[in-house]
């Protein structure tokens, strides 16, 4: 009998030891572990798929806790760990960066837009750039505003320019986010400014009634809240208050703030 040098004897006792990390704690008539499994991230939301191996599937963050949710919510942008594990106990992980939390990508036109969780509301933390087939317009018709500070829309326009998962905000949605910023008019504005503390970085895009106005001074914002026919809702952000307006002309050109759904 050939006796095994130490060195072939440890990488063998390694090659073991590997082998029953990745084996289903199973007996040894089973198959083999074929699991796998994918993620896609996106606006504090993990979504899980499970394919190989034996259904039903479950799914954890912490390596703990299981269900069998394939949508996961998350309160924190960091890196997560994704462990998938079939009816067998096989388990494959799956890695999730916190950037990729951040971030909404808008796959009518694949613009990436960056994502903000303030209290239990995720917005996105620019203004949306959306081209509508019409009623959507750059402030001074000049590209290069709209690049920096998003479109401005009628509100029938911000109405249809909504992506799914995401809506209008409506008058109680503002309400809501001034409360979580301390529930001041004048410090949610404080917070909300580009490079406060809130990460909702107001954009002072300016507005349009009858001609342009207001591009770096102040932000006017679509709600959802219709009043009649011929007018909507919407709020005015700048630099020192929060400031909802009772009702405003739908024809209007306002930016657009989304909140998630």
């Amino acid at each position: 009998m050939r006796r095994l040098s130490f060195p072939h004897a440890f990488y063998l006792l390694l090659a073991m030891v590997l082998v029953s990390v990745t084996a289903c704690d199973n007996d040894d008539d089973a198959p083999a572990c074929d699991l796998s499994a994918t993620a896609t991230a996106e606006a504090f939301e993990i979504n899980v798929a499970a394919t190989g191996g034996t259904a039903p599937y479950r799914y954890s963050i912490d390596g703990e806790n299981f269900d069998s949710n394939t949508r996961i919510e998350v309160d924190e942008a960091t890196n997560y760990t994704v462990t998938v594990r079939d009816a067998s106990d096989c388990e494959v992980t799956v890695a999730v960066t916190g950037t990729s939390l951040e971030q909404f990508t808008d796959t009518r036109d694949d613009a990436v837009y960056r994502v903000v969780k303030i209290g239990d509301q995720i917005w996105l933390g620019e203004n949306l750039n959306y081209i509508t087939n019409d009623d959507s317009f750059c402030y001074d018709d000049e590209a290069a505003n709209c690049a920096e500070d998003g479109r401005l829309y009628t509100w029938d326009a911000a109405n249809t320019a909504v992506p799914a998962g995401w809506k209008l905000p409506a008058r109680s949605d503002i309400n809501d986010l001034i409360e979580a910023l301390g529930g001041d008019d004048q410090d949610a504005a404080v917070a909300m400014r580009m490079g406060g503390s809130s990460g909702w970085d107001e954009q002072l895009a300016g507005r349009y009634g009858t001609f342009y106005v207001d591009k770096d001074d102040e932000g006017t914002y679509w709600l959802s809240n219709e009043v009649n026919e011929t007018e909507a809702e919407s709020v005015d952000v700048d630099d020192d208050i929060v400031d909802l307006d009772e009702a405003d002309d739908k024809t209007s050109r306002h930016s657009v703030r989304l909140l998630k759904d």
